[in-house]
């Protein structure tokens, strides 16, 4: 990558010091199975839907490619990137609130970081 400080100090300035991760990837590098292994260029982790557009725009200006993680508990590997370095862990862990419940549908409107089990919990206190 040609200029990955600036790429970072860009992305520190969207989402905040704390959020960007230049080290200790292991918990996002590889699945909960430890099946799958990348090395990520390093992680991002907005905290609302206006800090993920503005890291997809920043990540499409920089040709670096992204790879989205909400729980990190699919069984396939698509939520762990290669081994190249090249590639950013978009995390969407904080992005985790439940914006609406329906009682009447039995449905839940929820954000992609939302963990199922969480979840379950939610809709029991809703029968």
């Amino acid at each position: 990558m040609p200029n990955r400080d600036k790429f970072t100090e860009e992305l520190v300035a969207l989402v905040g010091k704390g959020n960007v991760l230049l080290e200790d990837f292991e918990g996002y590098a590889t699945d909960w199975r430890k099946k799958f292994f990348g090395k990520p260029l390093l992680v991002v982790r907005p905290g609302n839907v206006e800090e993920v557009s503005a890291v997809i725009k920043l990540c499409a200006r920089s040709n670096i490619k992204v790879v989205p993680q909400g729980g990190n508990t699919g069984l396939c590997g698509g939520a762990t990137p290669d081994q190249t370095g090249e590639q950013i862990i978009l995390v969407l862990s904080r992005l985790n609130r439940v914006r609406e419940i329906n009682t009447a549908n039995n449905t839940m409107t929820v954000e992609a970081g939302c963990i199922l089990q969480s979840l379950q919990e939610v809709a029991s206190t809703h029968n």
